[in-house]
């Protein structure tokens, strides 16, 4: 365990990072939880591209990495590379992205690939991601597509509830490849869904068609979630018929 690490950061006229050193209380350089020491950027604004090395406290390259924006500074393409630009390949073949935007559906789609930069799958087993927004830049929408054009499970869908006063309340449901809303593995047709401002669910209940409560294969309607912190939850508790917990 480092105590009193902290990050030396150096930015450039216009406010990008060109450089950050994680250092000791004594200001020497250290590796922080990946061994990474220090990390310098280069921008290329003609060509819109930036390239970030990472390197240990040896001062050896651990990875680079190359992206390329388009005119909105959106990433477009980002693949890992050695100093002689021959590309890294990570798990399954798979060395780098591109990503595509579709402003007019607010939809999102990252495509894998492989080194010679042709579309590929991941070790999760599908080659695209998709992800649709809602005019608030929230998630409403996941798809997994495979290499060969294949859909990966289901289609997930969420129909957010205007409160006022919460917005991290939502139905949640899936469908197949034609758009039919389809049950999930417990039977249930929606799940109505409430987040925390961290986005950690807190309260799940499964509902049928008519989005009315149903049980699951265990005989409970629902559950609610404590947490210890941002990642361990403390306490399940099953609940009713009625949304209450149950004895």
């Amino acid at each position: 365990i480092v105590s009193c690490a902290f990050r030396d950061t150096y930015y450039d006229d216009k406010g990008r990072v060109l450089s950050e050193y994680f250092k000791d209380a004594q200001s020497n350089n250290i590796g922080d939880a990946d061994g990474d020491s220090y990390t310098i950027w280069k921008y290329d604004d003609e060509n819109k591209t930036e390239i970030v090395s990472l390197y240990n406290t040896e001062g050896i390259l651990t990875l680079r990495i190359r992206k390329v924006k388009d005119s909105q500074n959106r990433i477009v393409e980002q693949s890992y590379v050695y100093i002689a630009n021959n590309n890294i390949c990570f798990e399954n073949g798979v060395c780098g992205k591109k990503v595509e935007y579709d402003d007019n559906v607010r939809k999102l789609t990252i495509i894998h690939i492989d080194s010679n930069g042709y579309e590929c799958n991941c070790q999760d087993g599908y080659s695209r991601q998709i992800t649709w927004y809602d005019k608030y830049g929230r998630q409403i929408g996941f798809e997994y597509i495979t290499e060969d054009g294949s859909i990966l499970g289901e289609i997930e869908f969420k129909d957010y509830i205007e409160t006022g006063s919460h917005e991290c309340i939502y139905y949640m449901h899936n469908e197949d490849g034609n758009g039919n809303i389809i049950p999930d593995a417990n039977g249930c047709t929606f799940k109505y869904i409430e987040d925390d401002e961290k986005g950690r669910h807190i309260k799940i209940r499964f509902l049928n068609e008519d989005k009315r409560p149903m049980a699951d294969k265990d005989g409970i309607f629902g559950q609610e979630y404590k947490y210890e912190d941002d990642r361990h939850i403390i306490e399940i508790t099953c609940i009713g018929e009625s949304g209450l917990p149950i004895n």
